[in-house]
């Protein structure tokens, strides 16, 4: 593998960078490579790039880069997929020598510390790393934006300047307002090198899938409030969906399946327990709004995606009927029509 290899690097631990690609304009992933080889982190990471039948291929958007800087990278083709089994792909097409893995979408950017800072910390003891990050038009932190994180709440890690052990279970933000967002994480390939994104949940949500995964196999996690990934603009599911459309429709769809399949694969707490129940809950409301504002203008009915959402949550036969009653009423007489 292409990288330093003097004495004082050797012994390095080595990092992969993966990366899914489906992008419908181009040049959104060099900039996302040019963040990776401008990392101060020796030896220099593989890429593995999963082309995901991208309308613009990410041969076409390598054939740019220096023959050094192509060299360090791996393109995977696979028939469209999404971004879960995308990701999946690369983690199978490991090599043995991989202490680390990284992941970056391909339309953000990494600040040139950023691995440097998340081999460090996890080298400290910690299996899972992730950090602050800025979103597009934003000069504060998505921690800040968001308070994901409270640091006082948290330990300091000793010998790591702002790094914090995160203290309490991770899988109660995760049901809330998760803080882990994907192009920020650094984890152990030994522990948590086994764990795939599920297959079912191709739009949305898998990310969310996985970090309770992960909350569940390890308490050895840590984090930093610098930023240390620069969100860019490209294909987001999350980003700009307008209500009541397709993609809504379908992040609804992935909320749905989320707590559903958290409920099914984990033993939860009570407080977790209680969680999932308020987003199902919110989610046959949002449903059923959904589907009557597309019965009111006549816009076609979504009928695969309502299969999916029944299978995730079949009380939701029983519920929606309800839901569309109590909505209908409300606009009918005048208060209003709204979830």
């Amino acid at each position: 593998m292409p990288g330093v290899t003097d004495a004082t690097t050797a012994q390095r631990p080595r990092v992969v960078v993966i990366i899914p690609f489906y992008q419908r304009t181009a040049g959104i992933l060099p900039r996302a490579l040019a963040s990776v080889f401008a990392q101060d982190f020796l030896p220099a990471p593989v890429v593995l790039v999963v082309d995901d039948a991208s309308p613009v291929t990410a041969e076409s958007e390598i054939a740019a880069l220096s023959p050094a800087q192509v060299a360090r990278v791996t393109v995977i083709r696979q028939t469209n997929a999404g971004p879960g089994a995308a990701r999946n792909r690369a983690l199978e097409a490991l090599g043995d020598d991989i202490d680390y893995v990284a992941y970056l979408d391909s339309d953000d950017e990494w600040l040139p510390d950023h691995l440097s800072r998340a081999v460090a910390a996890l080298e400290s003891g910690y299996d899972f790393y992730f950090s602050n990050y800025r979103d597009i038009g934003s000069v504060l932190g998505g921690f800040e934006v968001r308070a994901h994180l409270h640091l006082e709440e948290h330990n300091p890690v000793p010998g790591q300047p702002d790094m914090y052990h995160y203290t309490g279970d991770l899988g109660d933000a995760i049901l809330d307002a998760s803080p882990v967002e994907t192009s920020t994480v650094v984890f152990r390939r030994a522990t948590f090198g086994y764990l795939r994104f599920r297959r079912e949940f191709r739009y949305a949500y898998e990310d969310l899938m996985y970090w309770f995964d992960v909350a569940a196999s390890s308490s050895r996690i840590v984090f930093s409030p610098v930023v240390g990934t620069q969100y860019g603009e490209g294909v987001n599911v999350y980003r700009g969906v307008e209500p009541n459309s397709d993609a809504a429709l379908r992040v609804l769809v992935g909320s749905t399946m989320f707590g559903a399949g958290v409920r099914r694969a984990h033993r939860l707490t009570s407080a977790q327990h209680a969680a999932v129940r308020a987003r199902i809950a919110h989610n046959r409301r949002s449903l059923a709004y959904h589907l009557l504002h597309r019965a009111r203008r006549r816009m076609h009915w979504p009928g695969p995606e309502v299969a999916v959402f029944l299978k995730a949550d079949p009380s939701s036969w029983l519920v929606l009927p309800v839901e569309a009653a109590r909505l209908a009423i409300r606009w009918m007489t005048g208060r209003g029509f709204a979830p």
